[in-house]
């Protein structure tokens, strides 16, 4: 059960690191063409942070996190500033309701 505790408050704590550092950056995942080749502007921040939480886990911590610890937190904090940017904008209902009355002709 502890182990349990400790997975998920080194994944919820990944998150919280991953958001400060996603907020920091100028380079958005929507920005960037897809890739398969793993060498854009993104990508290549992906790979920076990954490396950079590892290390500061092991020095603060004295344990690296495994490689999907890592992952989870880093889409974890993309997917919370996707969705704050998500809820920003406008609401779908005054988007339905703009294109009901579009279609209208109103």
């Amino acid at each position: 059960m502890d182990t349990q505790v400790s997975k998920s408050s080194t994944v919820h704590d990944l998150t919280s690191w991953f958001q400060e550092k996603l907020e920091q950056s100028d380079v958005h995942w929507e920005d960037e063409p897809l890739s398969y080749d793993g060498n854009t502007p993104y990508d290549i921040q992906f790979y920076r942070l990954q490396a950079e939480a590892a290390a500061f886990w092991q020095e603060r911590y004295g344990y690296t996190p495994t490689p999907g610890q890592l992952m989870q937190g880093f889409f974890g904090a993309e997917y919370l500033r996707s969705r704050q940017r998500r809820l920003a904008s406008r609401s779908w209902r005054d988007k339905i309701q703009t294109w009901c009355e579009q279609a209208r002709g109103i």
